[in-house]
């Protein structure tokens, strides 16, 4: 199978099913029945981290690959991997506490309804 026959079977069968799969997944999260509408400790700090891991995962997985680079180390690794979830996800705690949760109280000061 050539490069063009993978694209066209991706695009037109794989990327639809993980579409898919996460509607059903987003389904079962907020049906009232579901293990996962209930939720987890887990599944609370993947929601309340989840900004701060967007903003922050490239540049800390670009970083952290070229340092292994410069090290003679494996950039593609399981280490590496899990090297990068670990940093990721603890600097991405950082700018939550550091950044989002002060900026949340200055919103919520500033957007409180009066009280007269």
């Amino acid at each position: 199978m050539d490069d063009d026959q993978k694209y066209w079977l991706l695009s037109l069968v794989e990327f639809p099913l993980v579409a898919v799969a996460y509607g059903l997944i987003l389904i079962a999260a907020v049906s009232a029945d579901s293990v996962l509408s209930r939720g987890s400790v887990i599944t609370k700090w993947v929601a309340v981290l989840s900004y701060s891991i967007y903003l922050t995962h490239k540049i800390i997985i670009h970083l952290l690959q070229r340092a292994a680079i410069s090290l003679d180390a494996a950039p593609n690794s399981i280490f590496m991997f899990v090297l990068c979830i670990f940093c990721v996800v603890s600097i991405a705690y950082v700018v939550h506490i550091a950044v989002e949760r002060p900026f949340m109280r200055l919103r919520d000061r500033l957007c409180a309804p009066n009280a007269a």
